[in-house]
């Protein structure tokens, strides 16, 4: 896995593994092989030569594989055909990355940074279920971690339901599953900004900081993501629309004060030249 590919595994409902895989086939004008005792699913290769595949394993749920940022779209497309044909989408999705970049330190912030926000982001993504292990948390936070080794033989590769680390891997668990490319989009966008954060810090803490404002916070560390501009419009207004609170004022006192020198600005004549 190269470092800007990624992988998507979601679990589907609505018809068999076999029709499921059909209908991925029958999208780039192909056919799905059974795997057999390799696995017991069903591959898809795209017939372009650009590497992708798709698995449908033995569980239901269907797997990209060689996708990468810049042909996404791709992916969008299959799910929608998906969805077009009554399939839904059930449970928890992750999103796969390359651990190209990290070291053993890095990989400590990026569990900091899960612990820290693990509140707002099982909110955020849909599930609002907690998905780190404070004792694991904890452990990490204890030893000296200087290579991805080090941070393996403290951790282990199952890091928490929610995030699994290998030698070449990092698996993120905490998105609701849908079949939405814009959800989806978000998503990833989100898996790639906190991977990047983890690998650019310096140290990260794993203690959450009580707010009373849930969006306002979670606005705020959009922006150090780099949730700037109409790329990340749609992810912002879906993110912060799952959480209480205000996304422009910190404080009700901020938001009492704004609304005095609105009505205050209004209730002011204007001067006629």
């Amino acid at each position: 896995m190269e470092k800007h590919d990624f992988q998507f595994h979601m679990q589907v409902t609505g018809r068999e593994r076999k029709e499921v895989a059909a209908l991925i086939a029958a999208h780039f004008g192909t056919q799905a092989v059974y795997q057999g005792t390799r696995g017991f699913g069903y591959l898809i290769t795209e017939p372009n030569g650009s590497g992708r595949e798709w698995l449908v394993d033995k569980a239901g749920a269907i797997v990209t594989e060689g996708v990468k940022l810049d042909n996404v779209t791709e992916v969008f497309a299959v799910l929608k055909v998906l969805e077009e044909n009554g399939i839904e989408a059930e449970g928890r999705a992750a999103v796969t990355l390359s651990i190209d970049g990290h070291w053993g330190r890095s990989l400590q912030n990026l569990v900091n940074i899960l612990s820290a926000k693990e509140r707002l982001i099982a909110k955020t993504m849909g599930t609002g279920q907690p998905f780190m292990i404070p004792e694991i948390v904890k452990k990490i936070n204890t030893v000296r971690l200087k290579t991805i080794e080090d941070f393996l033989e403290v951790s282990g590769s199952e890091v928490s339901p929610g995030l699994a680390i290998t030698q070449d891997k990092i698996t993120l668990r905490w998105f609701a599953a849908t079949l939405s490319s814009e959800i989806i989009a978000a998503y990833i966008q989100f898996a790639f900004a906190v991977n990047a954060m983890a690998m650019m810090q310096r140290h990260a803490t794993p203690n959450e900081k009580e707010t009373a404002n849930e969006k306002y916070t979670f606005r705020v560390w959009l922006l150090r993501l780099g949730f700037i501009g109409e790329e990340y419009s749609f992810a912002r207004r879906l993110f912060l629309s799952r959480l209480e609170g205000n996304g422009s004022f910190r404080t009700e006192d901020q938001v009492h004060e704004a609304v005095k020198r609105r009505k205050a600005h209004l209730a002011t004549p204007e001067t006629v030249v």
